[in-house]
């Protein structure tokens, strides 16, 4: 809800310091037509844009963490369990735009760390490598993905097959994405839902 309330702000900053800009600008212009020098309003009207596309530009929705013990807290909020120190890496995005949620995590792989978090998310269905399955899931929720954080890796070449359910939680959409990566030893995992 304040997440919300912090956007509405936003755009409401925005929209006035654009339309100040606007204002400004075409006061400056009209004002060197009629052979005026219109610096303070114009330099006014550079300030004004200038404010408008910083306030534009804070991305209100997005929380990411590599803190330890920050990603701990995410990574309990995920699977009802607190990680062990044998997990050392725990990286956790969460981003929220309007009615659409996804959140990223990537954590140290440990065999039975990764045993107790299917038993806790399944039954999940496999896609295996090469198969259009697996192509599908890579190209429309990770290729095409433009929130992914640059951590999260693509699955192709690093995994034999992601884990996946769809459709599982009270929402219009929602999908859970889980694979272990082979080349770096993390487990990925990616879920996103929206109304």
């Amino acid at each position: 809800m304040i997440q919300a309330l912090l956007g509405l702000l936003q755009m409401l900053a925005t929209g006035l310091f654009g339309i100040a800009a606007l204002v400004l600008a075409v006061s400056a212009l009209v004002r060197w037509r009629r052979k005026h020098k219109p610096v303070v309003i114009t330099i006014l009207a550079v300030v004004f844009g200038s404010v408008a596309a910083l306030i534009w530009s804070v991305d209100l929705f997005t929380a990411e963490t590599t803190d330890r013990e920050e990603a701990a807290q995410a990574f309990y909020a995920n699977f009802d369990f607190y990680p062990p120190s044998s997990v050392r890496d725990i990286k956790a995005k969460n981003i929220a735009i309007y009615d659409a949620v996804g959140h990223y995590m990537a954590f140290t792989y440990e065999d039975w760390v990764f045993a107790d978090v299917l038993a806790h998310d399944g039954p999940l269905d496999t896609a295996y490598a090469n198969s259009p399955a697996f192509d599908a899931i890579v190209n429309d929720h990770y290729q095409k993905d433009h929130n992914r954080p640059d951590w999260a890796v693509l699955p192709t070449g690093r995994t034999n097959m992601i884990l996946y359910k769809k459709n599982f939680m009270r929402h219009s959409y929602s999908d859970y994405y889980l694979w272990v990566d082979s080349v770096a030893q993390m487990v990925h995992l990616r879920v996103s839902y929206f109304d």
